[in-house]
């Protein structure tokens, strides 16, 4: 949260102070390489980590009169890349939300496309429920595409981004079944990957 500048500053909004919000122990069991907010809705926030878990957060924040902002972090969805070595699960090393959603594989509501990148190199495209479109019947996330190895690097992912659309563009409607996306990558193997994707409801 944002604080009234420092006296010391002069009245310079760059030097204003910041205060922790909320936080959350023990959000992940090892060190957390990304993190990105949904443009969908953003009060989602994805989180991924060398323990191989991806999270996505709800922060909700509560207006109040006389007291600062109450801040609250959920967990709603929590999930592993599908890839593997043996059992281990592989460090999730960036992680990027597209920028125009999907519709539901059953067609009741929308999603999010939500890259991943490991440490191994590999890339995997996911479908996130937005939580406003979620029924109890619905998973929260739900694997759409694995990049074939020799498309993907063959060291860390470092950085994943998908082609910024226009507004109009960042809409779904009822009768799109597959979406055109963009998605650029880069890795310690010091290569660059631009993939073409046509992601399929």
């Amino acid at each position: 949260q944002k604080e009234a500048a420092s006296p010391l500053s002069g009245g310079d909004d760059t030097q204003s102070l910041y205060k922790l919000a909320a936080a959350v122990d023990s959000a992940h069991k090892r060190i957390v390489w990304s993190v990105d907010f949904c443009p969908l809705d953003p009060t989602l926030l994805a989180s991924g980590a060398r323990d191989g878990a991806v999270r996505v957060w709800k922060i909700v924040s509560q207006e109040k009169e006389e007291e600062d902002d109450e801040v609250e972090v959920k967990e709603v969805y929590r999930f592993e890349p599908s890839f593997k070595i043996g059992k281990k699960a592989e460090s999730v090393t960036a992680i990027a939300f597209a920028p125009k959603p999907i519709l539901s594989s059953d067609g009741s509501g929308t999603e999010a496309v939500l890259a991943i990148g490991m440490e191994c190199g590999m890339i995997e495209i996911w479908a996130v429920r937005l939580p406003d479109s979620m029924s109890s019947t619905t998973s929260g996330a739900r694997l759409l595409l694995s990049i074939p190895p020799s498309d993907c690097h063959i060291d860390t992912v470092k950085k994943l981004a998908w082609r910024p659309c226009r507004t109009q563009e960042g809409k779904v409607g009822a009768k799109d079944t597959s979406v055109g996306l963009t998605l650029a990558s880069c890795g310690m193997d010091h290569g660059v990957r631009v993939f073409d994707l046509d992601i399929v409801s």
